[in-house]
């Protein structure tokens, strides 16, 4: 587990009380969880003040999942004003976050499920397979686009695997593709 939480142009404290919500969640499943902290001085952090949390996990098949949560991601209209959600609830949240993405599975998180396809899609005349969890509504939409911009299609498999013995079950989707053979033709030839 790589962990680092952050401030900027706030108390010192915030940082610190934001690990103390992380591990409140985190140590119920890790024993010993280590969360550095990053302050940002005044002269430095200009006018950004806030806090933060970035949590990394990797898992024993190397598969890593992150999540992040900062000050005034609750809500959209308070960007500039650090306090938005308490400290604790920044880090309870994003411990939780991380928990979900683990459960969800695949080979990447959901954050990163747009990405992953549009390289699928855009590499040499390959095949690619890539296994994720739930489709995000967002990935869903670019599988759309690049059908529409590329004429690409993607080879969807759900696989249902079960998760112990309360009989909890996750979904699974394989994607499968053939790049287009994408090319930079702004690239000088050498």
């Amino acid at each position: 587990l790589c962990v680092c939480s952050y401030c900027s142009c706030v108390s010192p404290a915030m940082a610190n009380r934001v690990v103390d919500g992380a591990r409140s969640v985190l140590n119920h499943y890790l024993p010993d969880v280590y969360i550095y902290t990053d302050v940002v001085k005044r002269r430095d952090g200009k006018r950004c003040p806030g806090y933060g949390l970035s949590l990394v996990a990797e898992g024993t098949t190397r598969v890593t999942h992150g999540a992040e949560l900062g000050s005034c991601q609750g809500d959209p209209s308070a960007r500039g004003r650090p306090g938005t959600l308490l400290p604790e609830d920044v880090g309870r949240g994003c411990a939780r976050e991380l928990l979900a993405e683990v459960v969800r599975g695949g080979c990447v998180d959901t954050g990163c499920q747009a990405i992953v396809l549009t390289f699928m899609a855009l590499t040499q005349h390959d095949v690619s397979k890539v296994e994720l969890g739930p489709l995000t509504p967002y990935s869903t939409q670019l599988l759309r686009h690049i059908r529409d911009f590329f004429n690409l299609t993607y080879r969807v498999e759900t696989r249902t695997e079960e998760l112990g013995e309360g009989g909890v079950s996750r979904s699974k989707v394989i994607l499968t593709c053939v790049g287009v053979g994408f090319s930079n033709f702004s690239k000088g030839l050498t």
